[in-house]
């Protein structure tokens, strides 16, 4: 009894899920204000300065509203970098581009980052750093910033993952 507690809160803490979870497959869950979030499901954090998920998320939901953008917006953008860099990057090492986006570095790392969101069961491992070549702005991205700005709305700040709406839309969506 002691081991399966033990169990259980080791994998709670590392991934949110719990012994139960993974021996039944529970099913994931969207982004709800009950569901628990765990911003130590990363070693550096996913909230930075905000004292809840809830008021990140409701701080970038009024950017977006100002500036006339949105998180599927965003998430679309950054699944067309991360396509185009692993198809394009990945078996060639030189830098290649979505002008005027240059992909700097596609990886993947040893292990997977799960979800911080309880209940979601999504994983990642991957790492692309793009720049802007006009205005030399870089951001650090990864399927998990995908997922998390169009499955939960929320966009990580006090890491190398930050985005801030309105300087993404600045450097990294495309201009008319």
């Amino acid at each position: 009894m002691e081991r399966r507690k033990f169990l259980e809160c080791s994998l709670r803490g590392a991934t949110g899920l719990t012994l139960i979870d993974i021996l039944f497959g529970c099913s994931s869950i969207t982004y709800k204000r009950n569901v628990s979030f765990n911003n130590n499901a990363s070693q550096v954090g996913f909230i930075g300065h905000y004292s809840s998920v809830e008021e990140l998320i409701a701080a970038d939901a009024k950017e977006l509203k100002r500036i006339r953008g949105s998180f599927e917006e965003i998430a679309d953008r950054i699944k067309e970098f991360l396509e185009y860099a692993k198809n394009k990057v990945y078996d060639r090492p030189n830098k290649e581009s979505i002008d005027p986006i240059v992909i700097i570095r596609y990886a993947t790392t040893r292990g997977i980052q799960f979800c911080p969101f309880e209940g979601c069961k999504t994983g990642w491992n991957d790492v692309v750093n793009i720049k802007n070549s006009y205005t030399e702005e870089k951001l650090t991205i990864n399927r998990g910033i995908e997922h998390l700005a169009r499955d939960h709305h929320l966009l990580e700040k006090g890491n190398e993952y930050e985005i801030v709406p309105e300087k993404f839309y600045k450097h990294f969506m495309p201009q008319d």
